[in-house]
């Protein structure tokens, strides 16, 4: 009987504009959050997979600064196998042609897990290789080939000998740990590497072993090599963390969205409600109990969710498939993936947080009596539990996608000041309008008077309005801050031609160079390499919790200039 009269309530009430407006809402806020869930669920999946493909070790260690042999031994004692590579960013030059090139050194190892795909042919198929190019080889990718218009088994100049050129590289087993970077590579074998004379390159170090092992020599090198970095198939993708932080962004950037769903649920809800009461009031006057007429309003509460819910997975489903197919153009592999349990989370979060913004009337409800019905008295508007529960909602959103109590403070408090603001600004306008207009006649004065009398409900209305455009603008500031960080990557130098590194020898080539030509030398700066590795007793590592642009920056080798008086 009681799930009889559920679904009647619902059928009456289905196609009223207030319940369809309260219906289309909800399905605005669970296609966002499910849209955004679906997507985070498939690149996770993504980057999982491409982890265990591509990370071409069980673990990698890298830094700016060779292991001593103490540090090797004990890389040795725990690793079942260790191949060392390193990498140096060069210019290789071919006829009139140049290009810079990330130029990478591989020893006999070379690769630990996984297979090299090497093509001999300028059109051939890739053979699948256990080892790097032999000493006196060197092996480029299908870009540089066609860059510096090179022939295979042709010569390349390189520092102070040469190298045959014999195979074109397709992929490497541990191409994971250049990100997505667009720089041009080759491989030489290690030994060929003392031909470039290079102080800059960076260290690699592929182990491979059982997690217990790796586990214990990851926790030694913690504390030894404090400036290095990690990578293992046990502890996730390197970019998932950074994935992560996005979505945590942007699931907080909703919280404007849900004060806007908020707002409209509370205002369709006053009326529905209304209607609710005289449907219970009938029901307790021919018989039922209160808990019976609570379970029939949740009941129709639960059927309009699933309303909404149905075509919201669709639509997020859609929506998942179209923002894949844009992301495909960088991650060829990428596809949709259902992963149910993270779905049913996001499932479990709307309800929560559509049942927290219905609590309000849920406890009107439990206070109807048939008496409310035959007299028609005013239910009390309870200001304090309708916007009360709705802050509860917004601050369940915040706690659910922060990882960043700074971060998070400062959003909701620009958020807040912004809405603040809203509501200071629109009751001045109203009140100064009343003012000046309350002497005179017409549709502007009778406007003023009307919104004055209903001061409080037009200044919600103007509220989610002000939050439209806000929610507008915020996205286009981001946007526009999105492309002058992007553009803050190209940098100016002074002058119109710069010399990274010399020795004392090329200094002094570089200033009879100078003197011959005319030229000025605005800057030289003598320097050393030095990288951070403690921040008030506290390596990076121990310090930071969560990926970010300054830690990002602060694992990076600098120079350290000096003057000498």
């Amino acid at each position: 009987m009681l799930i009889l009269l559920v679904w009647q309530l619902f059928r009456q009430q289905y196609h009223q504009a207030d319940v369809r407006l309260i219906r289309w809402t909800q399905a605005t806020l669970m296609f966002f959050i499910l849209t955004l869930s679906l997507t985070s669920s498939s690149i996770q999946t993504y980057l999982a997979n491409n982890l265990q493909q591509m990370l071409g070790s069980d673990l990698v260690i890298s830094q700016n600064q060779a292991l001593t042999d103490a540090q090797l031994s004990k890389l040795h004692q725990y690793a079942r196998q260790l191949s060392v590579s390193q990498l140096v960013n060069v210019t290789l030059t071919n006829d009139h042609h140049w290009q810079a090139v990330q130029l990478k050194a591989v020893d006999d190892l070379y690769p630990v897990q996984g297979t090299v795909q090497v093509a001999f042919e300028a059109d051939g198929q890739g053979q699948p290789l256990s080892h790097g190019p032999k000493s006196g080889e060197i092996w480029v990718d299908s870009r540089l080939f066609a860059s510096l218009q090179l022939t295979l088994g042709q010569s390349l100049d390189i520092g102070h000998g040469q190298l045959k050129l014999t195979g074109l590289v397709q992929h490497e087993p541990d191409r994971l740990l250049e990100g997505h970077s667009v720089a041009m590579r080759a491989l030489v074998h290690l030994d060929d590497l003392s031909l470039i004379q290079a102080d800059n390159a960076r260290f690699r170090y592929l182990l491979t072993g059982d997690e217990s092992e790796l586990n214990t020599l990851k926790q030694w090198a913690t504390t030894e090599l404090v400036t290095a970095q990690f990578y293992d198939k046990y502890s996730g993708h390197p970019l998932a963390m950074f994935w992560q932080r996005v979505e945590n962004f942007v699931g907080l950037a909703s919280v404007l969205l849900f004060l806007m769903a908020a707002i409209a649920i509370d205002q369709a809800g006053r009326r529905q409600l209304l209607s609710q009461h005289r449907f219970a009031a009938v029901c307790l006057a021919m018989g039922s109990n209160k808990p019976q007429v609570f379970a029939l309003s949740f009941g129709q509460w639960l059927l309009t969710v699933i309303a909404g819910l149905i075509p919201a997975t669709a639509l997020a489903w859609g929506a998942e498939y179209l923002i894949l197919q844009q992301m495909q153009i960088q991650f060829t592999d990428l596809s949709a993936t259902r992963v149910w349990t993270d779905l049913f989370n996001s499932y479990m979060l709307l309800l929560a947080l559509l049942a927290i913004f219905q609590i309000p009337n849920w406890l009107v409800m439990a206070k109807v009596t048939p008496a409310q019905l035959i007299r028609q008295m005013a239910s009390p508007n309870h200001l304090l539990p309708r916007y009360g529960f709705a802050l509860i909602g917004v601050a369940v959103v915040a706690f659910v996608y922060s990882d960043n109590g700074l971060l998070t403070a400062m959003t909701l408090s620009a958020m807040a000041a912004t809405l603040m603001l809203m509501v200071v600004l629109t009751w001045l306008v109203l009140r100064l309008g009343y003012t000046v207009t309350s002497r005179t006649t017409g549709i502007m004065a009778f406007g003023f008077y009307m919104m004055k009398q209903r001061l409080l409900s037009k200044s919600i209305q103007i509220l989610g309005v002000g939050m439209c455009a806000t929610l507008l603008l915020f996205t286009l500031s981001l946007m526009k801050d999105i492309g002058q960080t992007m553009e803050g990557y190209t940098r100016e130098h002074d002058g119109n031609l710069m010399i990274t590194q010399a020795n004392e020898q090329q200094v002094q080539d570089i200033r009879q160079w100078s003197a011959q030509t005319g030229s000025e030398i605005r800057q030289l700066k003598p320097f050393w390499y030095g990288q951070l590795s403690h921040i008030n007793g506290q390596s990076l590592v121990e310090l930071t919790t969560g990926p970010s642009e300054s830690l990002a920056s602060l694992q990076k080798p600098i120079r350290l200039h000096f003057s000498i008086k």
